[in-house]
């Protein structure tokens, strides 16, 4: 299915139109690219991958396992001791299991929204990391993040703070330090159950010990209120600054300033209505058509964009900074209402969009 007919305005629109048409698909283009990455993080052929992106990617998937083990240990423990049932509980917590072996043997880490959950985080992280050092302003000044902290408004500064817990822990976590193991209820019960039947294959039977087990699946499945994702942190700070159309602009290129790329996604996501996910995948597509054209259908200026554009060029060598300045002229000469239509399916529920992309393929839709 091709996009929409677009009215670009008068005048020569052929070099617009090429850009919708790549914008068009490259949504498709973006999901083959993820798909290969998948394949190749889940086996030994030949690298696709950086070094550095498959480490991290590995440590993180490792370490959101053993959060995971840990907590379904923890209230499987506490269960069976309130029952007195001492020794199943010793041997729930002697057992030694390397669990993402398991899981992976059972095929259960070849989940593709697992992975594809596990490479979003890895590439956040890295670019990132990779972002350029403002050296602009003053050095000895606040960062936005920062300043928000101080906030007199009570929910910005709370939502600040949190926020700066969550980044440090993601950036923690992808270093292969402990995590919270802080991932959406359905990837949540995708690993918990699997991980609680191979914690009980291990021990003896006992019908306590597997009501306990179950019990501490089914707890850690429902318990993702009790960490912070960052994902969600940020997308709380977002909704508690209660941007206007003009300040949105000025702080999505000051947080990407600050390398609080996790806020400036938020903030564009807030202002997209539309999922975290869904902007971090725009941020992390190296070709970017998609996001300058949701940049301007948000009313982002030149300057704005073009700065936006040479930091993320800074940050990922597979971008091209020549290419980017070919590509904002013809961003800047689409019209806004142009770009916003554009662009109008990233705000459709992911399963909506995944059911379209799946019809496509089969030239049904």
């Amino acid at each position: 299915m091709s996009g929409p007919s677009i009215d670009v305005g008068s005048g020569d629109d052929t070099h617009a139109n090429a850009l919708f048409a790549r914008a068009a698909t490259a949504s498709a283009r973006a999901r083959r690219r993820r798909a290969a990455e998948v394949r190749d993080l889940l086996s030994d052929g030949d690298v696709r991958l950086d070094d550095r992106t498959r480490t991290a990617a590995a440590a993180c998937l490792d370490g959101i396992v053993g959060a995971l083990d840990a907590m379904i240990r923890a209230r499987a423990v506490g269960d069976l001791t309130e029952r007195g049932a001492n020794e199943a509980a010793a041997q729930v917590s002697a057992a030694k299991i390397d669990m993402t072996s398991a899981l992976a043997d059972g095929g259960i880490l070849s989940e593709t929204a697992l992975i594809e959950e596990v490479l979003g985080r890895v590439g956040e992280a890295l670019l990132t990391e990779r972002l350029p050092i403002d050296a602009s302003g003053d050095a000895d000044a606040p960062g936005l993040v920062l300043r928000l902290a101080g906030s007199r408004d009570a929910k910005i500064a709370d939502a600040a703070r949190a926020l700066m817990t969550a980044d440090a822990a993601r950036r923690a976590e992808i270093e292969g330090e402990p995590s919270t193991g802080d991932l959406p209820s359905a990837l949540r019960a995708h690993l918990a159950w699997p991980m609680a039947a191979i914690l009980r294959g291990h021990l003896p039977y006992d019908p306590v010990l597997d009501a306990a087990l179950a019990h501490a699946a089914a707890q850690v499945v429902g318990s993702i209120g009790e960490v912070h994702p960052l994902e969600a942190t940020a997308m709380r700070l977002a909704k508690a600054m209660h941007l206007d159309a003009n300040e949105l602009p000025v702080l999505v290129v000051e947080a990407l300033d600050d390398r609080r790329l996790s806020l400036a996604t938020a903030l564009i996501a807030r202002a997209m209505a539309t999922d975290y996910s869904v902007v971090r995948e725009l941020l992390l597509d190296p070709e970017g058509e998609r996001l300058w054209l949701t940049l301007r259908a948000l009313g982002f200026d030149r300057r704005a964009i073009a700065r936006v554009g040479f930091l993320l060029c800074e940050a990922d060598a597979r971008r091209s900074t020549d290419a980017f300045a070919d590509t904002l002229d013809l961003v800047m000469a689409v019209p806004v209402e142009a770009a916003a239509a554009a662009v109008a399916e990233i705000r459709l529920p992911h399963a909506f969009r995944d059911t379209l992309h799946l019809l496509r393929q089969r030239g049904i839709a």
